[in-house]
């Protein structure tokens, strides 16, 4: 009589606690984890894109030291290779010298090299 209690006990313990058989080949004794859904919910996983609001996306087609140029009629800014390396890939400049200055895309300004302070720079509105 005591087996059947404990056995009765024990079952209705297992489907409570959902720690029953996991679902695999008939007979498996396996116990559930009852807490590996909680390591993988959406609050602990890595933030997405989606995440960020829009006023806060960095706009990535244009370059803030070209912005800078453009809303002014003329002026100079020294920029570093990394600069020169992004404003090459947004404005699709090729062979890039410091012998040949090149214009980025329609904007007005150009991109050379400066002999002086052995740097490139960003030109607008004058002769470099």
């Amino acid at each position: 009589m005591e087996n059947v209690f404990r056995k009765i006990i024990h079952t209705l313990l297992l489907e409570d606690l959902g720690l029953g058989r996991a679902r695999g080949a008939p007979g498996e004794d396996k116990v559930k984890h009852r807490h590996q859904g909680d390591r993988f919910s959406p609050t602990m996983g890595a933030k997405t894109a989606r995440a960020i609001p829009k006023y806060l996306e960095i706009d990535n087609t244009t370059h803030p030291k070209v912005e800078q140029l453009r809303e002014k009629p003329h002026g100079k800014i020294i920029i570093n290779d990394n600069d020169v390396n992004k404003i090459c890939e947004l404005y699709n400049i090729k062979n890039l010298t410091a012998d040949e200055p090149r214009e980025c895309g329609t904007t007005g300004i150009t991109i050379t090299f400066d002999n002086r302070l052995n740097k490139y720079k960003l030109v607008k509105g004058e002769r470099y």
